[in-house]
Parts: structure tokens; C-alpha cells; sequence
């Protein structure tokens, strides 16, 4: 056939020149003759089985997708003519594994993955152990379990791929076809995929060793493309491994590697962008761990780099926004300055602009999520605005529904949204967030994998809700259980780590509010000894924003054993603490209101116990200063007016100024209007309220019988 001899011609001459022209030539032949060959014609098969080969080489050239249907409608016929048996039925069955194989990487659609499996099988009958192509077949398929695993989940898929890597490694030297490097890689892969399905750390250990004797063969010879493969890998593994059992070293090492992996890229002018993001990860991380703020500050600069990398319409963009946003939230909990956290805020809406389809799923998650994080910050320490806070609790929500309600990582995203309800509990006092945070706490609890720091956190985080029930409700209970899981979690904390004084701060409260229900001196003790450890816990530690608030909870505890024990010491302490870290503090930190408050009350004592004016004016001003600073329906202002009251009238008491009792009296009044029934502090405030106005009754020459009846 001189049409067929044309073909074969062409695809000779493609085999030399390599060029499309010539590709595109023998195809066509092909194409004619197989319309032309008549079914039975002893060289269709053949025919078939070359326009197949061209095709998918084709397609390797352009991309383009009919190729594989093409080549696909023509191994079904060909295989169909060629049944088993025939000497042609395994090179069709290796040609349509392939294309079934190429058409799920190019279309998604699971089933022809299953099929190129299949055939994968069927085609180890051709080639039985010891046959030179036994080896490579086997790798082929269990390089297809392992995709078909990423997407099924089926971890019978990930195991028998794993079986099929151990067994053949055993065979494969540089020169084999697949070589042991090739294996290595493939096997160390699967591990971690298996250890990721089945949680047996022993499968990621195994892969970290497999890792290290790729990256010590893609030195021999060294080739820069295995070089930066391979040692990302490893560092990866590595920084997975830390996520586990927070074991400093590894994260050491990756952070090495990745810097080994980023010189590489700078002396061969590669793309440096992917080493920063993985480098800034690292480093965020070790920050989080050991409160090192240079980490803290390489990490931001790497994320900014590589933004610069990454402009607007670059895919990876997002997951720069994203890893920026985080960094720069770290950075306002340290420095307090507002402006990283709003362009934190900036930077998550933006990534969240940029990952709209449905294969950045997971990139959203967590943008979602860290934005509901910085959102609940600044409502927490800058706005209370409850916009700020139903957003945060919004995104969270949102962040879940995409996750699922089964993802592994879940208790993460559950903690971040139990933290936001705490928030708004506090702020509002609405009993449905109360009783779901500390829902959501148990479930928390039950989901975070045994002596994880994870878990440390959520036990911590259920301390705080279960005070915050037992605030609204007074169930003793709650109270108990609330210092036992604090007490947990500080103990089970790393000592440097950046959560740790935030749960001895919140641990020192409920020994407080032990001390009030109670009356037990060794609560109060301990609650002052946890203050101080969070406060200096650790001597070289840069002062971070929540110092102040754990300097002004100290104040608060010292002068509350100053009017138990009256112990003039304590009472100094106090004032000295508050005065000193009202002048370090930035004028719009939200604690300040807190420290004036404080200040005012010990000004208070010392008056009533040395008689120096100064005392009693500098506390009035004080607890003035404290109700102007309140945000709107802050829980505290009515304290802070009550508080301001007592002063006022301690002063007319003592100057007979009749404004200081007028004024007292309003101070007393708002509070009282803004407790509901029921509050606790409300009984407090009405007899405050009554004592004013029976007072200014007896006190004013002229009687006011108004003043009489309020009183009683």
C-alpha cells in the first residue's frame, strides 16, 4: 500500500527532524489509510496501533485533548481485533492505559483513571516477575494508585502503592529503568501520603529516611533540578513532622534546607519565590515556638519578596496574601500597631479576590478563617465594634462549611470560632454563643491528637469558656472545671511559647474569681504568683501588647490582697505598677481604661490609709479618665462609674464640696441603668445609689423630700 508506506515515511522522518510538520504529516497518513483499510485488512491493527503512538505524542506537543479522544475511539477498536491472545492485544492494552491515563489528567474524570488501572494489571500478565519490563509496569501502576488515591481516599489504593515501591526497591540501581533514585522518590511520596490517611507517624519517619538518601544521590552527579527537588521534599517532610510532635530540630533543619535550596536558586538565577513562601512559613513557625522576633521579621520580609515575584494575575499569588496576612497578625500581637493589623485585613480580602474557583478550596479556608482571626483581634483590642465581631464569626462559619465537617484539621478552625463566641459572649453576654463555645470546646478537646500543643490551646480555650458560663450563670462547676483545664494547658505549653502568659493570664483570673467566691487566701497567692509569670516569662523577652493587660490583672490582684491583708507593700506595688506601664503604654491601647480604674482604686486605699489630698484627687481623675476611655457598651464602664462614685463621695466626705456628691449620685444612677436585673453588681450599685441620695438628704440645709424618697 503506497499510502501506508507514505505514512511510515513521514513518521521516520518526524523520529529524525522532530518537528510538528512532519508529526501532523503521519497522522494524516494514518488517518487515510485506516478509512481506506477495509476491517479485516491484515495491517489495520498495525496502522491503529502507530496513529495511537502519534497521537498521544501529539498531544504531548500541543495539548490538545481531541488527540486523546481520537486515540482512544481507535485502541478500543483496535483492541476489540486484537483480543488476548493475539500477539498485538498487550501493546494495545499498554497504549489505551496510557491514553485513559492522560485523558483523567486532562479531564478530571475519575473513571478513566480506574480503567488505565485496569489495564495497568491486566498488562502485568505480558511481562511476569523477571521479565525486564515486569519492574517498570509495576512502579507505572502504583504511581496511578497513588493519583487515584489523591482523589478517592480509598486507602487501599496508598497501601498497595506503597507494597509495590518497597518490593521492587530492593532491584533497582542507577542503571535500572525506573533507577532507584526514581523509586526513592516515588516511595517516599507515598509514605507521607499514607501517613497523612492513616496518622501512624512511623510512615512519616520512614519517608524522612527515604528523603535523605534522595538528597544524598542527587548529588551524584549534581543536577540542579533533583538538587532543589529533593531537599524541598525533605524540608517539607521535615516542617510536616514538626506539625506533629513540635520537636524544634526539625524545624531547624528545614529551615537550613530551605535556605541551602534558596542559595541554589539565586547562584543558578532560578525563581526564587517558592523557597521564600516555604522559607517564611518556617520561620513563622519557629517565631511561634520560641518568641524569636527576628524569625519574625525575616518571615514578613521573605513574603513580601516573594509578593513582589507574584503579580496580580499570578496563580500562586493568593497563598502569598495569605502567608503576609499571617506574618503581619503576629507582628501586631507583638508591636500592638494597628496599621499591620488593618493590612493584614486588606491583604486576606485580597487573597480571598483571587482564589474564587473551586481548586483553591483550600487556600480559601484558610484565608477565611485567618481573616475571622485578625477581624475578632481588632474588635477584641481596638474597634468593639460588632460589625468587626458578627463578621469574624461569619467567616469562621463560612471557613467550616468549606472545610467539612470531617477534615482532619477541623479542631483548628473550631477553636478559632469558639475564641470568637467567647468574644462576643463577653461583650454581650448572649447565652446562645456561651453554651456553643463551650460545646464547641469539647468537641475541640476530642479532635486534637493526644500531647499536642493543639490540644494544650483547646484545653486553655474551654478553662476560658467555662468561666465565662460560670460569670453568666454562677455555677460553682464551672468555676472547678474551668482551673483544672487551665492549670492543664500552662503545664503542657512550652515555656517560650506565645500562647503560654496569654493561659497563665487567664488561669490567674479564675484563681481570682476562686479567691471571691471562696475566700480562700491561697487562691488569691496564686493567682498574684501566675500574674508575675506572665508577666516576665522570660527575662529576654520583648514586651509584647498584652503586657500591659497582665501588669494591670497584677495591679488589680495585689491591691484586692492589699484589702484583705493590708499589707502597705502590696499597695505600692500596685501604684507603682500601674503608674509605670500607664507611660509605657500607647495612648490608644485598649487596657488603659483597665489601669486608670486600678490606679484609681489603690489611690483610694492609700488615701483612707495615709490621708495625703493628693490621693484622693489623683483618683477621682483617675477613675474619670477610665469611664472616658470605655467604648461604648463596654461590660466594665458600669464598674468604672460605680468605682468613680464611691471616690467622688469619699472626697465630699471629706471636703464637704456638695458637686462631688451631685456628681457621685449621676455616676451611680448611669450604672444602674445600664445593669440589667439579675447582674450581680447591680445590688452593689442600687445601695450605692441610695446611700448618695440619703446622704445629700441629710447633708443639705434645705431637706429635699425627693431626695428622701429615692433613698428608700
Amino acid at each position: 500500500m503506497h499510502a501506508l508506506a507514505l505514512a511510515r515515511s513521514a513518521q521516520s522522518r518526524y523520529g529524525t527532524t522532530k518537528t510538528l510538520v512532519d508529526l501532523e504529516e503521519a497522522i494524516e497518513l494514518y488517518s487515510n489509510v485506516i478509512d481506506t483499510c477495509p476491517p479485516d485488512h491484515p495491517e489495520r491493527i498495525k496502522c491503529l496501533i502507530e496513529l495511537v503512538v502519534n497521537l498521544l505524542d501529539h498531544f504531548t506537543r500541543i495539548n490538545a485533548v481531541q488527540d486523546l479522544d481520537k486515540a482512544a475511539g481507535h485502541c478500543h477498536e483496535a483492541l476489540t481485533l486484537c483480543p488476548l491472545g493475539h500477539k498485538d492485544h498487550f501493546t494495545v492494552v499498554n497504549n489505551i492505559s496510557l491514553v485513559k491515563a492522560y485523558l483523567f489528567h486532562a479531564r478530571g474524570d475519575i473513571t478513566n483513571l480506574s480503567e488505565s488501572i485496569s489495564f495497568s494489571r491486566e498488562l502485568l500478565g505480558a511481562y511476569p516477575p523477571g521479565h525486564d519490563r515486569h519492574n517498570g509496569v509495576l512502579v507505572n501502576l502504583a504511581t496511578s494508585l497513588c493519583t487515584h488515591f489523591d482523589h478517592t481516599h480509598d486507602v487501599r489504593d496508598i497501601e498497595e502503592a506503597v507494597q509495590i515501591y518497597w518490593d521492587v526497591l530492593p532491584s533497582r540501581s542507577e542503571n535500572s529503568i525506573p533507577n532507584r533514585f526514581t523509586c526513592l522518590t516515588k516511595l517516599a511520596t507515598a509514605l507521607q501520603s499514607q501517613f497523612e490517611a492513616c496518622q501512624r507517624l512511623d510512615y512519616l519517619d520512614e519517608a524522612i529516611q527515604y528523603w535523605r538518601e534522595v538528597v544524598e544521590k542527587s548529588w551524584s552527579p549534581p543536577v540542579l533540578s533533583s538538587l532543589l527537588d529533593s531537599h524541598t521534599s525533605l524540608a517539607d517532610a521535615l516542617y510536616r513532622r514538626f506539625d506533629e510532635v513540635s520537636h524544634i530540630p526539625d524545624l531547624e533543619e528545614a529551615i537550613a534546607l530551605h535556605h541551602f535550596i534558596l542559595s541554589l536558586r539565586r547562584d543558578f538565577n532560578k525563581a526564587e519565590d517558592p523557597s521564600l513562601h516555604s522559607l517564611g512559613r518556617c520561620l513563622v513557625r519557629r517565631f511561634v515556638h520560641t518568641s524569636n522576633l527576628n524569625d519574625l521579621e525575616q518571615a514578613i520580609t521573605c513574603h513580601c519578596l516573594e509578593l513582589h515575584c507574584r503579580p496580580a494575575g499570578n496563580d500562586s499569588r493568593a497563598s502569598t496574601l495569605e502567608a503576609l496576612a499571617s506574618a503581619l497578625c503576629y507582628h501586631y500581637d507583638i508591636h500592638g500597631t494597628q496599621d499591620s493589623l488593618d493590612e493584614a485585613i486588606d491583604l486576606y480580602n485580597q487573597a480571598l479576590q483571587s482564589s474564587l474557583c473551586g481548586r483553591h478550596d483550600n487556600l480559601r479556608v484558610l484565608c477565611l478563617s485567618g481573616l475571622g482571626d485578625a477581624l475578632h483581634r481588632r474588635f477584641d483590642e481596638v474597634t468593639s465594634s460588632t460589625q468587626d465581631i458578627d463578621t469574624s464569626i461569619a467567616n469562621h462559619r463560612r471557613a467550616l462549611e468549606l472545610y467539612g465537617p470531617h477534615g482532619r484539621h477541623c479542631y483548628k478552625f473550631l477553636v478559632r470560632l469558639a475564641a470568637a463566641l467567647l468574644s462576643r459572649a463577653d461583650h454581650s453576654g448572649l447565652e446562645e454563643d456561651i453554651h456553643e463555645l463551650v460545646s464547641l470546646d469539647c468537641r475541640v478537646i476530642e479532635q486534637c491528637p493526644p500531647g499536642s500543643v493543639d490540644r494544650a490551646i483547646a484545653l486553655g480555650n474551654r478553662g476560658n469558656g467555662l468561666c465565662t458560663r460560670y460569670q453568666q450563670f454562677g455555677h460553682m462547676e464551672d468555676l472547678e472545671s474551668a482551673a483544672d483545664n487551665l492549670r492543664e494547658a500552662v503545664d503542657a505549653l512550652p515555656a517560650l511559647h506565645t500562647v503560654r502568659p496569654i493561659m497563665l493570664n487567664s488561669y490567674a483570673f479564675v484563681r481570682m474569681l476562686q479567691f471571691e467566691r471562696l475566700g480562700r487566701g491561697e487562691d488569691l497567692n496564686q493567682s498574684i504568683e501566675t500574674l508575675r509569670q506572665a508577666v516576665g516569662v522570660s527575662p529576654d523577652r520583648q514586651v509584647t501588647q498584652d503586657r500591659p493587660m497582665f501588669l494591670s490583672n497584677l495591679a488589680s490582684s495585689l491591691l484586692r490582697r492589699f484589702d484583705l491583708l493590708h499589707l502597705d507593700e502590696d499597695l505600692e506595688e500596685a501604684i507603682t505598677q500601674s503608674r509605670n506601664t500607664l507611660k509605657s503604654m500607647d495612648s490608644n491601647t485598649s487596657y488603659r481604661a483597665s489601669l486608670f480604674g486600678t490606679l484609681g482604686k489603690a489611690l483610694s486605699s492609700r488615701f483612707l490609709r495615709h490621708h495625703q489630698p493628693s490621693d484622693l484627687d489623683e483618683a477621682v481623675e483617675c477613675h474619670q479618665n477610665a469611664i472616658n476611655l470605655c467604648p461604648p457598651g463596654s461590660r466594665h464602664l458600669p464598674s468604672h462609674l460605680n468605682n468613680c462614685g464611691v471616690t467622688l463621695t469619699t472626697r465630699f466626705n471629706t471636703y464637704g464640696k456638695e458637686e462631688d456628691l451631685d456628681e457621685a449620685i449621676v455616676m451611680h444612677d448611669r450604672a444602674v441603668k445600664l445593669l440589667q436585673e439579675g447582674h450581680p453588681e447591680r445590688a452593689t450599685s442600687l445601695k450605692n445609689l441610695a446611700s448618695s441620695y440619703n446622704v445629700r438628704y441629710q447633708t443639705r440645709l434645705k431637706c429635699n423630700e425627693s431626695d428622701a424618697e429615692r433613698s428608700l
